[in-house]
């Protein structure tokens, strides 16, 4: 694959932080236009105790999902190594070569702007339009709904489709628990963040070894 140069590695950080930013923007519209507000379940600076239960709870259940990803991945099975070579030759593609700080910034703006659209917007207006406060079986609705969109967004292959949506109940699930978005933003920028940087440190590591040989 020929080398990206600065300017289109740039080019690329830009485009796809700019394309996660304006989801969040877009729940935010969303809120302000129709409700609910993603922000009413974000804490604000001077709530120190809440701002501290999100960032220790979601980095510890992004670490978490990161490692169980890393587990599944291990496994002899066709049909994750298939899609591990898909992502791996997408990532490849479009990220590489991306710096460790680019990566973790993008990682970020994908925290923020995904789960204020889907989380602090729709399954929050999803949670109000069901009446699930009180309700159980509508607060599951709720969740699954609103997963399975978010799996629907990333449309890799249908085994992709089927681990974000996966991935979004468990983020669903620990806002749901908690009323704390911080901490499903917190946490997916984590995982995501753990799973570049890894990419990027294999990828690094197999050029070392083509040059060296």
């Amino acid at each position: 694959m020929p080398a990206a140069s600065d300017d289109d590695v740039s080019r690329r950080f830009v485009v796809a932080a700019a394309a996660e930013i304006c989801l969040g923007l877009l729940g935010l519209f969303l809120g302000w236009w129709i409700g609910p507000d993603s922000r009413a379940h974000v804490p604000s600076l001077s709530d120190a105790e809440r701002l501290s239960e999100g960032i220790v709870l979601g980095v510890c259940l992004g670490a978490v999902l990161a490692a169980a990803v890393f587990a599944l991945s291990a496994l002899p099975w066709r049909g994750l190594k298939e899609l591990q070579e898909l992502m791996e030759s997408r990532l490849a593609g479009f990220l590489h070569p991306m710096t460790r700080a680019e990566l973790i910034v993008l990682s970020m703006a994908a925290g923020l702007g995904e789960e204020l659209l889907f989380r602090g917007w729709l399954q929050q207006g999803l949670f109000e339009l069901l009446g699930a406060e009180h309700n159980l079986g509508m607060g599951l609705l709720a969740v699954l709904i609103a997963s399975l969109l978010f799996g629907l967004a990333h449309p890799m292959t249908p085994l992709y489709i089927v681990l974000a949506t996966g991935m979004g109940m468990v983020l669903g699930a620990i806002y749901w628990l908690t009323g704390n978005l911080l901490c499903a933003i917190v946490a997916h920028a984590v995982y995501d963040a753990v799973i570049l940087l890894k990419w990027n440190h294999d990828m690094n590591h197999e050029a070392r070894e083509r040059n060296a040989s």
